[in-house]
């Protein structure tokens, strides 16, 4: 019964079988330093994952970020009218090697405010992102090795850098303590499971405001740890309540007054469900 993590696409593994999971997280305020304003808002992930018997995973996803921005004096409010999605598409593979195994990972995404995909005419290199992962797994006493790199959005701009460590998966435990996702999991009894996550939890968009007359780079850098409860209900449906806490927040952001800010704000936290669905003749595990 494996744990979702914030954008877990890059870390999906064949063998955990065709997938529908949605989730809703609800963004408590978070003040911005200086006084200047605040942030809330809520975000909602869709996942669609196919496993193949090759050790070839592909996958569908939209996240979406629903922020209310809340700045004065107006001219410092940031060009985006709050509504930010990013869609991508996933390809992971998996193969075993003599003494070693290797997995690779590629999606491209499309990342931009919401009146940019009504107006695709609007879309421009500045609404792509590539995310991409290769790493070596290498047995362990117990468990595995992992070293490699990845590239993605999630410290807020894109960021190539290590993922180093190392990881267990047995019947009660999931454990992940690779750099820079970590996770810890624990099956409790038949049905239920507990899981904690720690990762980065931040994005890039290309933010245009109501009107479509301002355009700029819109991100978010944050780090966040959250926690699982979980309930399995029969072979293919799963449940999780998540409550986490939101650290280290930096809004980085061109203001309508045509100024670049870097602002940071106060610790926050989510609350939120989940629920997941397994496809076809693949059951939970």
């Amino acid at each position: 019964m494996p744990v979702a993590q914030a954008r877990d696409a890059l870390h999906w593994r064949a063998g955990d079988g065709g997938l529908l999971s949605a989730s809703y997280r609800w963004l408590s305020s978070t003040r911005l330093d200086a006084g200047v304003g605040e942030v809330r808002g809520r975000r909602t992930d869709l996942v669609a994952q196919w496993d193949s018997e090759g050790g070839l995973v592909a996958g569908l996803g939209h996240e979406y970020s629903a922020l209310d921005v809340r700045v004065t004096p107006e001219r410092a409010a940031p060009v985006t009218n709050g509504d930010l999605h990013t869609l991508y598409a996933v390809v992971s593979w998996d193969r075993a090697l003599e003494n070693a195994a290797l997995s690779l990972a590629f999606a491209p995404a499309l990342s931009a405010s919401s009146n940019a995909f009504s107006e695709p005419g609007e879309l421009n290199g500045d609404s792509v992102q590539v995310w991409a992962s290769a790493m070596a797994l290498f047995p362990a006493s117990r468990g595995e090795w992992v070293l490699g790199a990845a590239r993605d959005h999630r410290f807020g701009e894109a960021t190539i850098y290590p993922v180093v460590g190392w990881r267990l998966r047995t019947e009660s435990w999931r454990v992940r303590l690779v750099y820079p996702d970590l996770l810890l999991q624990r099956e409790l009894g038949r049905h239920w499971a507990l899981g904690l996550t720690l990762a980065p939890d931040g994005n890039e968009w290309q933010a245009f405001d109501a009107n479509l007359a301002w355009e700029g780079a819109f991100a978010r850098e944050a780090w966040q740890a959250e926690l699982q409860f979980s309930r399995r209900w029969g072979q293919r449906l799963e449940t999780a309540l998540t409550a986490a806490s939101v650290w280290d927040q930096h809004w980085r952001y061109v203001a309508r007054g045509g100024q670049r800010l870097d602002v940071g704000s106060d610790d926050s936290y989510t609350v939120g469900v989940q629920v997941r669905w397994r496809l076809g003749g693949t059951t939970m595990k």
